[in-house]
């Protein structure tokens, strides 16, 4: 099977919460692994493919930025204790990527990608 991302994912742990619109409740968890063009991270939520997303992140030195996002994958995470809540892997894209903050977010992922690179750190995420 052909991978056909554009951009590769890093494992990078970023604060952040969303809400499923028009739902006003927000769920704090943090990224898993980021891309250009969307974020994977865990939650006790069981999210629906296609459903929309309301995300904030918090960049490191920055503002809380918002991304508007699709869901793509959701997988539930194995080996979780029977008496702990169902963990979901949940990977989504950014949509609307001409707004500001789709930017800032870009922006951010290529200073990253700089950064990892630069110090030999880099290691995409293959799963």
């Amino acid at each position: 099977m052909q991978d056909k991302r554009r951009y590769h994912r890093m494992k990078l742990e970023v604060p952040m919460n969303f809400r499923v619109p028009p739902k006003r409740k927000f769920i704090d968890t943090s990224t898993l692994d980021i891309s250009g063009t969307g974020v994977a991270f865990i939650t006790t939520e069981e999210l629906k493919v296609r459903q929309e997303l309301l995300i904030y992140l918090l960049l490191p030195g920055r503002t809380k930025i918002e991304i508007h996002a699709k869901v793509v994958r959701v997988a539930r995470e194995e080996g979780q204790p029977s008496d702990y809540p169902a963990l979901y892997r949940i990977g989504v894209k950014i949509v609307d990527p001409i707004k500001f903050d789709e930017k800032a977010f870009v922006k951010f992922y290529a200073e990253k990608l700089v950064e990892f690179f630069g110090r030999g750190k880099y290691a995409p995420v293959t799963s």
